[in-house]
């Protein structure tokens, strides 16, 4: 599977793998534990079936890899992330009303629109890109310093600077990053 990444639990420091238990530390073979053969390798396999059957990865397709490869027994919360349109599906485990847990997996998924909590690029009523900021972001959060957000239009490779006389063709990429740090928070592509 091409430019894929799967996680483990182990740990990638020598040191802290040396102190570590869990995934078959300290010395053992992490991709021999059964976390990482139901959870990280059962979702690259069931991505893979997916892939060879040539069916795209929706919502739904998301939830049913999410519910398949979380813990039985100790499921406290299972989540969807669509990175790209930066929309958060989540389903907690709870008590029920007869007081027996129901665990995350066995759950309602219910929507978080991420992208309402985070520094991202809109297009007005006018079509000119704006960057709104993180209000919907939880009371005592830190909030991002707008004067440290620059909107970019990258043309042919060539960033410059999206300012009051610039506009957006077919192909430019509008790019919300942090001056200070160069990290990048929002990418649209027109």
């Amino acid at each position: 599977m091409a430019d894929a990444v799967f996680r483990g639990d182990a740990a990638m420091d020598p040191v802290l793998r040396s102190l570590q238990d869990a995934s078959n530390g300290p010395d053992g073979d992490p991709r021999t534990t059964f976390s990482y053969q139901s959870r990280y390798k059962g979702q690259a396999d069931r991505i893979a079936a997916l892939e060879k059957a040539e069916v795209l990865i929706g919502k739904e397709e998301a939830e049913s890899i999410s519910r398949k490869t979380a813990s039985r027994n100790g499921s406290l919360q299972t989540a969807v992330y669509a990175n790209t349109d930066r929309q958060l599906w989540v389903s907690y485990s709870r008590f029920l009303a007869d007081g027996s847990l129901q665990q995350a997996w066995q759950g309602e998924y219910h929507h978080i629109p991420f992208a309402d909590y985070l520094p991202s690029i809109v297009e007005s009523s006018d079509h000119r890109l704006e960057i709104r900021g993180d209000e919907s972001a939880p009371r005592g959060a830190l909030r991002t310093d707008d004067r440290d957000l620059e909107l970019l239009i990258v043309r042919e490779g060539v960033p410059e600077a999206y300012g009051p006389d610039s506009g957006v063709q077919k192909g430019d990429l509008a790019v919300l990053r942090h001056r200070s740090s160069g990290f990048v928070v929002d990418i649209k592509i027109y």
